[in-house]
């Protein structure tokens, strides 16, 4: 045995082990569990063959202990030398199911020795005990086995000259240990075994060409591999599909392999006269056609056409989807639009896909400005017919429409969807949908509506993530200032909802929303409720995220004594237990730092700074971060303190927004003292390194921030450009004060 680990041999046993069904390979029919046997019937051989069925039935069910119970009862029992081996046969399946291979094979082994099965069962059996030792790594008793099965099986006294009616042919015997040795990876072997089934036409000669040709690939001969091919489909016997097709597939993938273009054409080109009908010639084309596409062959269209053109149902369908894929892909529209339109008429095309492929002809009909009038009328025709409960592909015409500006046929498709009520599949969204598409028609009054439904359905749904999402575009819209008499008080709205929800996430979201409408008093009230939840039985564990998102939102909303008073009563330590707190702890201890500023008490507010920055590593992103704000809090009170923060800053930290900052602080102090070319140096580096176009809105600020810096010092001629590049940073950003007051 090999000095493999022994738990990678198992594993791969059983990897090929799992699939085999000893004695039943040459085609045994699969047998049903029979009834549990009655164990006081007399223990005959019709009742041993019983059990047999029953324990090859439990080891397919994967009821290993049960089969094992049974085999080892049959063997105990039975006198039967023949009932035996199958016995001990099937009780290799369990050792292999436990993964111990050395006992598997010793059954094995002992079952075939008994000289009780018949040739064609002993044969199975040899195959067995192959793969085993082949996956085993185990040559030499792989070399044994082939020994046994040469002589055995395969000399002049084989099974098969004697009794060929009960035994495989000598081609096909080849074959099954060609196949055999060819899974297990032993690639000479496989070839030497396989070439004995092609030498003369038969069932067997194509499948065993198959995998000479696999082998002489793997050994480096494309030529030997191509020759042995195409004498099997030329000799091969009658044509049949399945084999003559994997035989010229394989012509066609070791052609590419070769880079000889000129023969993959020629072999597919050969389909007609060597392939057995439409159907068959159809499905190796598109396959043939697929295997050129990937490798880049310009011909593979036309061969796809020619399926797409051919009258074998399904599959030309398949090839009109690949050609559209295509043409999408390549942003030929108008090719699009013909493959689609040619899709929706072949009879056997699944109804299902009747939108979509509508769908696909608006866009690509709206991408090269032709006129898609005809199609929304198809579409409509569809949704008043037999599509009228296919809400998802209503909702999606509605999406595309509304994409394309045609608000007024997307307002008529969401129609369609809440036909089948609030209730069906899309409903909701197509209830949002359509709001919105009012609002831009300039209907207020059908706005109002669609929204306030909307926002009753998520109230009596409890879904109050989505109502907050709906009510957000409802106060944004122009339907909320425009509504005749009136309309409502949003507020009062939200008044009504903030007591029913207990979901802290739901109700901070809310929050976040009422800041950005300027609800302060509002946004308050809502903060409470969410801290009320976080701190009720529902809520698990106060989590320290959790409390930091409270004093975040406090202290963003002005709240600073009430960030003291709970900070200082609160004990607040790291969610990781490690002495490093982690980043919400020095989250928390800012928002104490910032809130103690506010309030105006500077040195406590200094010593909750120096602890903070203290605990975090200079290297650390959050360093950087943190320092920059501090640093720009002590600008005006502690101008040295701030301005060691920002060099220190640029010393420990990479390029990056918030050094820019540090570096645009800096180059204000200098032009204080007089020092403009280094302060104008300065000023240009950040202007380098930073984004005008950048996600976030603050990195943004950095780069014109920078160039209304540069302007107000710098060298430019005249006043006039000078201030047309102040007015250009000022209508692209927030000009911070530090800034600011250099222009004053």
């Amino acid at each position: 045995m090999s000095s493999k680990p022994l738990s990678i041999i198992v594993l791969l046993v059983l990897a090929t082990f799992h699939a085999m069904c000893p004695l039943s390979s040459t085609g045994a029919p699969v047998v049903d569990v029979p009834p549990v046997i009655d164990d006081t019937a007399q223990y005959t051989a019709g009742r041993v063959k019983a059990e047999l069925t029953h324990a090859d039935a439990l080891l397919k069910e994967g009821n290993v202990d049960d089969a094992d119970e049974l085999l080892s009862r049959i063997l105990v029992r039975t006198d039967s030398p023949v009932l035996k081996a199958k016995a001990q046969s099937l009780r290799s399946r369990v050792y292999m199911a436990r993964g111990d291979v050395i006992l598997a094979a010793q059954e094995l082994e002992s079952a075939a020795s008994s000289g009780a099965l018949s040739p064609s069962q002993e044969f199975d059996l040899s195959l067995d005990l192959l793969r085993i030792y082949a996956m085993s790594w185990d040559t030499a008793k792989v070399e044994d086995v082939l020994d046994r099965i040469d002589r055995r099986f395969l000399g002049e006294d084989a099974p098969m000259h004697i009794d060929p009616d009960h035994f495989p042919s000598p081609e096909k015997t080849h074959y099954l240990l060609a196949r055999t040795l060819w899974n297990t990876g032993r690639i000479e072997d496989a070839l030497k075994y396989a070439l004995p089934a092609v030498r003369k036409a038969g069932p067997w000669n194509r499948k065993a060409s198959l995998i000479i040709a696999r082998a002489y690939g793997a050994l480096g001969k494309p030529a030997l591999a191509r020759r042995c091919l195409m004498r099997s489909v030329r000799i091969g016997g009658e044509p049949d599909c399945r084999d003559t097709s994997k035989v010229l597939l394989q012509l066609v993938r070791e052609s590419l392999r070769s880079d000889t273009i000129g023969s993959v054409t020629t072999y597919i080109d050969m389909a007609p006269d060597v392939l057995p009908d439409s159907e068959c010639i159809a499905r190796f084309t598109y396959r043939a056609a697929q295997l050129c596409r990937d490798r880049g062959v310009s011909a593979w269209r036309a061969y796809m056409e020619t399926v797409a053109k051919s009258d074998v149902a399904g599959v030309r369908v398949q090839a009109l989807e690949e050609l559209a894929s295509s043409a999408k892909r390549e942003r030929r529209w108008s090719d699009v639009a013909d493959y689609y339109q040619r899709l929706n008429r072949l009879p056997e095309r699944d109804r299902r896909f009747v939108a979509d492929d509508y769908l696909h002809i608006m866009e690509a009909l709206a991408k090269s400005d032709q006129d898609i009038e005809g199609i929304v009328k198809s579409l409509k025709e569809y949704a008043e017919g037999s599509g009228s409960d296919d809400t998802y592909s209503l909702y999606r015409v509605g999406r595309e429409l509304e994409n394309l500006e045609r608000n007024a046929d997307a307002e008529w498709f969401y129609g369609r969807v809440l036909a089948n009520g609030l209730s069906a599949d899309w409903g909701e969204n197509a209830l949002i949908r359509r709001a919105e598409v009012f609002d831009k028609m300039g209907n207020q009054r059908g706005a109002y509506g669609a929204y306030l439904r909307y926002l009753a359905a998520q109230k009596r749904q409890g879904d109050y993530v989505e109502a907050i999402h709906g009510l957000g575009k409802f106060v944004s819209s122009p339907s909320f200032s425009l509504v005749p008499d009136g309309g409502t008080d949003y507020e009062s709205l939200i008044e009504e909802h903030i007591n029913e929800i207990d979901d802290f996430h739901t109700l901070s979201s809310l929050v976040v929303f009422l800041q950005n409408k300027g609800q302060t008093n509002l946004a308050v009230r809502c903060l409470r409720r969410a801290d009320c939840v976080a701190h009720s039985p529902k809520t698990p564990e106060r989590s320290l995220e959790i409390e930091e998102m409270v004093l975040r939102r406090m202290d963003e909303l002005g709240l600073h004594a009430e960030v003291i008073e709970r900070i200082r009563e609160t004990p607040l330590a790291s969610s990781s237990g490690s002495e490093m707190p982690d980043e919400t702890t020095a989250d928390i201890k800012y928002h104490l730092f910032h809130s103690l500023w506010e309030e105006g008490v500077l040195e406590e507010a200094r010593d909750v700074a120096d602890v903070l920055l203290a605990s975090i590593a200079e290297e650390d992103a959050l360093f950087c971060a943190y320092a920059v704000c501090i640093g720009a809090r002590y600008v005006e009170h502690y101008p040295e303190l701030a301005r060691g923060l920002f060099e220190q800053v640029l010393e420990k930290s990479p390029p990056n927004p918030y050094s820019s900052i540090a570096t645009l602080y800096l180059a204000v102090s200098d032009i204080g003292e007089g020092l403009f070319e280094d302060a104008l140096a300065a000023v240009d580096r950040v202007i380098e390194r930073s984004n005008p176009d950048a996600d976030l809105r603050w990195q943004r600020d950095v780069y014109w921030n920078a160039v209304f810096l540069r302007a107000i010092v710098g060298d430019a001629e005249g006043g006039a450009e000078k201030q047309g590049a102040i007015d250009e940073a000022r209508s692209h950003a927030t000009i911070w004060p530090f800034v600011e007051g250099l222009a004053q």
